[in-house]
Order: structure tokens, then sequence, then C-alpha cells
């Protein structure tokens, strides 16, 4: 089996893998999509090179339309990742135009059989350099920026590495003669495939390492993510707490807390659903986190609570600033809703000397009860 084709092998097997990562991955599928494309391309250029390579002959103008198709992919593919839309189309379109519109006319009005070679071969490795050189100038920052510099390096790399053999390569075709030119060609025919190979296997490791970055990343923001309402869950509600008790017991800067309830969420469950009963927990999230103060951080407790702290501020202000928040919600809950909506909410300050963050909690729950008690849709402070 000619080396063109154990290299389109691999290449093939990387593109059945990015297809397959596609269907299941709907959130990254146009990037993905690219790369699939861009390994199967050239999985294609390979074979189509394999066998007249492998008789002393050059690839056929297919193949090194293949080869650029499949290469315009994958920068296309890395801006989408990046920025979510292909920014650099003005710039990649014209530039693979310019590099294709050679080879295929001379497939058509030259006859010698060399000299369409030559012009085939010559556009093809200036164009491929260019591509790929000016592609690694203008992702370098914002990928560095994205994912970090081990992964811009793992990724554009290879492309520069290619680039620049790209260029070296047109540079020959233009000064050296056929019968040099076609020695050279055919001794560096294995190194070139097994540098080829390499520099696949980089690349595509580079997108595996990009991709799984991002999973991770996801996976870790939606571990600390309320599902429903897009609050910090019970978890990461408690982290934040715990960076501004630290500060307080620092600075003694003061922190006051809010437990909020929405008074009769079983009765709304029970009359209108649990699909209801979503629409106006995520109602009360969007209004309150839009209403909060500049370093105050509002969570999602559990069920119908929720948690609002507020650093450095007194209890007569945590007053004010809660009795606003509820008032405004009832009156937005008439306009938006169409029916009426209120809170019970306890507030509790930080004592000297307290442990944790556990007895200010307590004290905030035990007041946020005696406002259901009172008769709901108030604010009672913590004795």
């Amino acid at each position: 089996m000619p080396i063109e084709a154990i290299a389109g092998l691999q290449l093939a097997l990387y593109g059945l893998g990015w297809a397959l990562a596609a269907v299941y991955l709907a959130e990254e599928r146009a990037a993905l999509s690219h790369w699939a494309a861009y390994a199967l391309l050239q999985a294609a250029s390979a074979w189509l090179a394999a066998e007249p390579m492998a008789q002393g002959l050059r690839p056929p103008m297919a193949s090194l339309v293949l080869s650029v198709l499949g290469f315009v992919a994958a920068t296309r593919g890395i801006d989408l990742f990046i920025r979510g839309r292909p920014l650099l189309d003005r710039w990649l379109l014209p530039l693979t135009a310019l590099t294709l519109l050679p080879i295929v006319l001379s497939a058509v009005w030259v006859d010698d059989l060399a000299l369409r070679r030559r012009w085939q071969e010559t556009p093809y490795a200036f164009g491929l350099g260019v591509l790929l050189l000016s592609s690694v100038v203008l992702l370098w920052r914002p990928l560095r920026r994205r994912a970090g510099t081990l992964a811009a390096l793992a990724v554009l790399l290879p492309s520069a590495l290619t680039g620049l053999t790209g260029l070296a390569s047109g540079v020959m075709h233009l000064v050296l003669g056929a019968p040099a030119l076609g020695q050279v060609q055919q001794a560096a025919r294995v190194p070139q495939v097994l540098a080829s190979l390499v520099a696949s296997a980089v690349f595509n490791f580079g997108y595996l390492f990009l991709l799984l970055g991002r999973l991770i990343s996801q996976w870790r923001a939606s571990a600390r993510q309320d599902h429903l309402t897009g609050l910090p869950n019970r978890r990461a509600t408690e982290d934040g707490l715990a960076v501004d008790w630290a500060r307080h017991q620092r600075q003694m800067s003061g922190l006051s807390l809010a437990l909020i309830d929405v008074d009769h969420f079983k009765s709304i469950n029970d009359r209108h659903g649990h699909a209801r009963g979503d629409e106006v927990l995520v109602f009360v999230a969007r209004h309150l986190q839009s209403h909060i103060r500049v370093g105050e951080t509002l969570g999602r407790w559990g069920g119908e609570e929720f948690l609002l702290s507020m650093p450095g501020s007194s209890l007569a202000v945590a007053q004010q600033a809660c009795d606003r928040l509820r008032e405004g919600l009832r009156q937005a809950a008439l306009q938006t809703l169409g029916e009426p909506l209120t809170v019970s909410i306890g507030v509790a300050q930080a004592r000297p000397g307290e442990a944790s963050t556990q007895a200010l909690i307590d004290r905030a729950d035990q007041a946020m009860y005696r406002a259901k008690a009172e008769g709901r849709d108030r604010v009672v402070m913590a004795d």
C-alpha cells in the first residue's frame, strides 16, 4: 500500500471521529463539521495522489484542489470555534479563489503535461503557504486569549510549518528545472508524507484539546448553576457567601443576608401546574437579579427560596433594599404575569464573634418564617 494511502486512512478516521462528535455536540456542530470536512477532504486528496505518486508521477489536479479546500475548512472551523461566526471569510474566500483559479484553468488551457504540472503545483504551493501563514497570524491572539498559549501552539504550529514548507516548495518550482525538480520531489516524497502524518496528528489532537477544554469549562459552569433560573445553585451560593464572610472577617466591613421565599408557591403549582411554577421562579430570579446592587450576589437556595448576600450593608440599609425588591416584584408581577405575586423576606446581619455563616443563615431563616407567620409579603429583621 502506498504511504500516501496510509496517510489518507489516518485522516479518514479523524474525519469520521469529528463527524460523529458533530452529531452529538449540537452546540459545537458548526466547527466540528468543518474539522470533519478538513480531515475527509485531505483523506480524499491523499488517496487520489497515492497511485500516481507510487509510480513517480505528480498528484492530479483534483488532489491539489481537495487539499486546498481541506485546509480552508480547517481554518474556518477554528474561526467558528473561537468566535462563533466566520469573521475571516472576507480574506479566506478570495485567497482560496486566487489559489484554485490557475490550478483549474491550467487543466483546460495548457496542453503540455510538464508545463501544466508546474502551473498547477506552483500556485498550489504559494497559495497554501500564504493561506496557512496568514491564518496563523490572524488567529494567534484570539485563540491564545480563548484557549491559552499551549493550545494555540498545538493548533497553529503545524499550520505555520506546513505553510513554510509550501512557500519553500513554491520557490523550488520557480528556480529548478523540470528534471532537478522531479528528483527533489521524488527524494522528498516519503519524508514529506511522514511529516504530514505527524502534522495531521498534532492538528487533530490540538482540536481535541480545544474541544475538551471547552466542554470541561461548560461542565464546571453547569455544575455551579441552577438549570432553571440560571442563578448560582446552592453549592455556588454557599461558596460565594464564604468569600463574603471571609472578607467581612478580615475587614469588619459588615455583612447582611436575606432569605427570600415566594408566597403561596405550592398553591401556584396546584392551580396552574408545575410549568407555571417554573415560569414564576424564572420571573422572580430575573427580576431580583436585575435589581440587586453592585457587589451583591443572588443564588437559588432551594425550592422557591433565594439567598441574597449584601456585603458592606448595615441592617437598616439591607432592610430598605429588601423592601424595595419586595415592592418592585409585586408590581412587576401584576404587569408581567397578570396575577399577584409576593415574597416573604428574612434579613440578618453578621454579629461580632460569630464563628461561621451557619448562624447567620439560621437567623435569616427564622426571620423569614416569622414574615410568613405574620401575614407574608413583608420584610422581617432577625433579632
